[in-house]
């Protein structure tokens, strides 16, 4: 035994001597690389990382000889100890085991190896088996870690795994086997770290986490795989190729549909650009798709009208659109013919009642959305415009008919079916159909021509005060692109110029695919990972609308869209890389065709996406990191260990702020898988492993001694507000996680939160002269929403008042459910909605506020502007101007009632009524406010009676409590009734009693019912195919992009939400929803 220890000290001795001339090497070169870098950073680096290449290459041919010689060492070990012990066999397997446990615990690795030899020898000759066998492969695996015999390592730990997983099946019952099996976790991991594969390291160490969220072996490995990684990476190892299949030659294929009886294999998405595209029809009819395709159908419906708001307020795009359809009508009177308009996506019926206004004989206007038609039609009637003037169609572009639906062949056509990315509305089908079937050869389209740019971005989230949060990073996909949501400012670092990539005439609609490769020259350094796009269109002549980010008089409804690249690609100042540009008439998509990623992008359509512009939220970040760090101090004051409880802790984020301030230990749980991956990546990543353990748990469900401390946590830090504070249960689970967790003395952080709340006029009477006062009906919803007030058009009629106080610390008793409100009018107006926020109180010493611009903490109004109107004059004046723009549109027209000469009008303008009118208050109010708005937003609630106020008068207003939200209400037969959406009236459907409308909406709820039921039995393909599936062809089902996006992503977590093992009460479907306010 004396000369094995020697051999295998000489081996060691040996293997230090050659490790300590491979790391002088190493140095050297690098030393080399680091004084070449004081000349110039990129070659400095690209010396350094080819040493750490080289030094690479060296290791592992140093390391394969030293493995060769420790296996010839533990053969000539084995044999020996057979010849000295040649009756092992009849000796026990426990017995066995003993003597090569005895051996690991002296540290003797060599004599455990070969004692286990002995032991498998027995198993495998004698054909015999232990219940416990598990045990003996997972101690060699440790022996083998410590000689660095990794592959043999890595089977061992595999085979201890899959004999314990045996066990545990048999008994159903635990007798180590689990613990056995996540120790297999620590073994597989440290091997292939060894093995030189970190990012299979570090997978397996997450899956340890997953069921061992403290194990501190786990954690550690897990930090030293992030680490591993980042350094392959930085010297060009690890990375992730993905291949594209050879092009045949063709650049493009004509765009055809899908016959009726063919099966839907044929247009499965595959790269989500398909060239047999799905037909309504087929959507409509077939069994596996026509539930999925309906829900969407009525979701978008149901969504439309209130985002068509924004475009009734977009003063850059009505302008353009009015000047476009003046010029076309013009164009066919010069040439003496009768204007006749084909007004495709009339929307609330605005460009149909312009073209009237401009001289058309007739307009054809035709709807895709149920409730859009309906308001077009509302809207006309309002505004005194007759059935011979104008018909009203409600279908699919691609459905209309000449005479049955289109009465004659049209000269003008407006079509309005484009979104962020152009083309997934449908523009090219639908502008197809009209020249082919329903418009003279002649005719002008409205718009002519749109022309596509893109930019390479860099886009990622930021380190905040030196915490990497690049983890969060690996979930950024979609599968199309993203839009609808506004850009966060500095969202992106643009690495490329803009490049012109496809032109397309809409007088000349393309019928084939398109594709093509455009060289993109970088002009920065970083990881291009998302490509930015935007057109400009021409309307008519010289009449063009941009949504170029940034630029100048780009409308506000309007906006450029992003797609994600499969991951992120390292390019250096001055690299060209081939970008594939590609569209099939009804989307675009971007590729790299051959690149390699540092990482590649995890596809989880259930990710919730506002966690992006939450970690861009720095004010709260660093209100949150302060208070931290006075709440341990003082912890640490009192003699006391920091004990933590991160609740909600979505990335990681407040956690490791916590380790970071001193806490002794950090407990961080949530309940989305996603999010528990990243916030254990990010903690492994920033070295907080040892304080922080996130765990896959809802916080209502924590045990103390089993999740937290037994001694309980004296701190809790929590963020799982939404923009009304209360409404994503916030309440329930700090009162559980002090009731379960904590200690006789618990800090909360924040400690203390106040809802402000303020009574205001959000309402639109007129635009552009026209009576729109009809489509308010679409604003009213039951719950609130959360959106940035200065995007909306509002005026202040109260006086901002406190309505509830929370004590999270328990420091105070907090007020009831319900309060009653004096609210002091400022202003005149018609109030019908309520506007809130809160104030959170993070410690004695600090408060952040989410109050719209001009209101400061407390409630207090900044900006005197807001009550720069208190006797109403301005309003009065805004309002009369409305009505008097209104009274001569309605004049001007010679088959209405009101018509009148032009001398009898200009005789009559004088005349006004007092009116309500919504005054615009928003960025350009509140220029000289600098102050950054935190990522919750503002609480939004129409009310459902409106009433109107004067300035100097008290209105009552009831707020209360319900469902874990806030609900406000004027006093009972206060204010009359508001109109609301047909789908939210319940009663009314004549002799059937029950409206159709909320039927059909109803029907939606039973589908989602019945989904949800057959989630357990694992039989059906999950819900994602079939959203895919219309994704892909939304543009040929002429679906609304946004509310897709919308629908997907809510329909996906529901599915992840209702197939958790564990029931998780304090989990809201709506809390992982919550719209993302800002793309960043």
């Amino acid at each position: 035994m004396g000369v094995d220890r020697a051999r295998a000290r000489r081996l060691t001795e040996s293997e230090n001597d050659d490790d300590d001339d491979r790391s002088l090497d190493a140095r050297e070169e690098v030393g080399d690389g680091d004084d070449e870098s004081d000349e110039e950073d990129v070659d400095g680096d690209s010396v350094v990382r080819a040493s750490l290449e080289r030094a690479s290459e060296r290791d592992a041919e140093i390391a394969d000889e030293r493995d060769t010689r420790v296996r010839i060492l533990l053969i000539r070990e084995r044999d020996a100890e057979f010849a000295r012990d040649p009756k092992f066999k009849s000796r026990s397997i426990a017995e066995l085991n003993n003597e090569a446990v005895r051996y690991l615990k002296a540290g003797d690795d060599v004599k455990c190896v070969v004692a286990y030899a002995k032991v498998f020898r027995k198993v495998s000759e004698n054909n015999v088996t232990h219940p416990t066998l598990y045990v003996c492969h997972s101690n060699r695996a440790f022996a083998y870690l410590n000689l660095g015999l990794f592959q043999e390592a890595l089977w061992d730990g595999h085979r201890a795994q899959t004999l314990a997983n045996e066990r545990f099946t048999q008994l159903q019952d635990d007798d180590g086997s689990v613990k056995v099996f996540v120790k297999g976790y620590a073994r597989k991991g440290f091997a292939l770290m060894g093995l030189r594969e970190p990012k299979l390291a570090k997978l397996e160490f997450e899956r340890g986490l997953t069921m061992s969220p403290t194990d501190e072996e786990l954690k550690r490995g897990l930090e030293e795989a992030t680490q591993a990684v980042i350094r392959d990476l930085y010297i060009g190892r690890g990375k992730e190729k993905q291949y594209a299949l050879p092009s045949s030659g063709k650049t493009s294929e004509r765009i055809s549909s899908l016959p009726y009886s063919a099966p839907l294999h044929r247009v499965h998405p595959r790269d989500m650009l398909p060239n047999t595209l799905l037909t309504p029809f087929q959507a409509e009819n077939d069994y596996h798709l026509k539930d999925t395709y309906n829900y969407m159908t009525i979701q978008a419906d149901i969504r439309v009208p209130k985002r068509h708001f924004k475009v009734l307020q977009d003063d850059v795009r009505r302008a353009k659109f009015s000047t476009a359809i003046k010029c076309a009508i013009d164009k066919m009177h010069d040439d003496a013919k009768d204007a006749r308009v084909l007004n495709i996506g009339c929307g609330a019926g605005l460009n149909t009642m312009l073209a009237l206004k401009h001289g058309a004989h007739h307009v054809t206007a035709t709807e895709r959305w149920l409730y859009l038609a309906m308001a077009t039609k509302e809207n006309l009637l309002n505004n005194g415009y007759s059935d011979d003037q104008v018909k009203v169609v409600y279908k699919r572009p691609t459905d209309l008919a000449l005479l049955r639906d289109v009465p004659i062949s049209c000269n003008v056509c407006v079509c309005d079916v484009f979104d962020d990315g152009l083309l997934s509305s449908g523009i090219i089908p639908a502008v197809r159909h009209a020249l082919d079937k329903l418009l003279l050869p002649d005719a002008v389209v409205i718009p002519s021509s749109a022309t596509l740019y893109a930019q390479a971005v860099d886009m990622r989230t930021p380190a905040f005060d030196g915490i990497n949060l690049s983890a969060i990073d690996g979930y950024r996909w979609h599968p199309t692109y993203i839009a609808g949501i506004d850009l966060f400012e500095n969202a992106y670092i643009t690495l490329s110029d803009p490049v012109q990539v496809f032109q397309f005439d809409f007088l000349m609609p393309p019928d084939c695919s398109e594709k093509k490769t455009i060289d993109l020259t970088f002009t920065k350094r970083g990881k291009f990972n998302a490509v930015v796009f935007w057109y400009e269109m021409t309307l008519i002549d010289d009449v063009k609308i941009s949504t170029k980010p940034g630029g100048e008089d780009c409308p506000s409804s309007m906006r450029a869209a992003v797609q994600f690249m499969p991951g992120k690609i390292s390019i250096e100042e001055g690299s060209v890389l081939p970008l594939t540009c590609a569209h099939n008439t009804v989307g675009i998509q971007f590729s790299v065709e051959d690149a390699e990623y540092d990482q590649v992008t995890k596809k989880d359509a259930s990710f919730p996406k506002y966690h992006f512009h939450m970690l861009r939220d720095e004010g709260r970040l660093h209100a949150y990191s302060d208070a931290l760090g006075r709440q341990v101090a003082r912890i640490k004051a009192r003699g006391d260990t920091c004990r933590a409880l991160d609740i909600g802790t979505g990335s990681g984020i407040l956690a490791m702020l916590a380790a970071r301030a001193g806490a002794d230990s950090v407990v961080a749980c949530d309940t989305h898988p996603s999010l528990v991956s990243v916030a254990r990546r990010n903690v492994a990543a920033n070295g907080y492993g040892s304080q922080v353990s996130v765990l896959k748990r809802d916080a209502t469900q924590l045990e103390r001694g089993k999740h937290a401390p037994y001694d309980g946590v004296n701190l809790i830090v929590l963020d799982v507000f939404d923009a009304g504070l209360t409404g994503d249960d916030v309440l329930d689970m700090i009162e559980a996680a002090r009731k379960q967790l904590s200690a006789s003395t618990c800090a909360v952080v924040p400690a203390a939160a106040t809802i402000y709340c303020a009574g205001i006029e959000a309402y639109t009477s007129e635009v552009d002269g026209f009576n729109m006062s009809a489509f308010n009906k679409y604003r009213w919803d039951s719950t609130y929403e959360a959106t940035y007030m200065r995007d909306q058009p509002y005026r202040v009629l109260t006086k901002p008042k406190k309505v509830f106080e929370f004590f999270f610390d328990d420091s105070q008793k907090s007020k009831g459910r319900e309060t009653v409100l004096k609210m002091e009018t400022i202003a005149h107006g018609y109030m019908n909605a309520v506007c809130f926020w809160f104030d959170l109180h993070m410690d004695e010493e600090e408060t952040i506020t989410t109050a719209p611009l001009g209101i400061g903490k407390g409630g207090t109004i900044e900006n005197q502007r807001i009550l720069g109107d208190f006797d109403g004059a301005h309003a009065k004046k805004v309002m009369c101007e409305s009505l008097r723009r209104v009274r001569a549109n309605m004049a001007s027209n010679p088959r209405s009632e009101d018509f009148e000469s032009d001398s009898a009008r200009e005789g009559s303008s004088d005349r006004t009524v007092f009116v309500s009118d919504a005054t615009s208050l928003g960025d350009d109010e509140f220029d000289d406010d600098d102050r950054e708005e935190h990522y919750w937003g503002q609480a939004l609630q129409y009310l459902e009676r409106g009433v109107q106020v004067r300035a100097g008068k008290k209105i009552a207003l009831l707020a209360k409590r319900q469902n874990g939200g806030v609900h406000f209400s004027l006093k009972e037969g206060v204010g009359n009734w508001v109109g609301k959406p047909p789908w939210k009236i319940e009663w009314g459907g004549g002799a059937s009693v029950e409206s159709p409308h909320f039927q059909r909406v109803h029907y939606c709820q039973l589908l989602v019912n019945d989904f949800l039921m057959r989630l357990r039995c694992k039989r059906f393909a999950p819900i994602e195919k079939d959203m895919k599936m219309i994704l892909a062809h939304c543009g040929a089902l002429f679906l609304e992009p946004h509310s897709l996006t919308d629908i997907y992503h809510h329909l996906v977590m529901l599915e992840v939400y209702f197939d958790w093992e564990d029931f998780s009460p304090g989990t809201k479907v709506e809390s992982m929803t919550k719209p993302c306010l800002r793309l960043c």
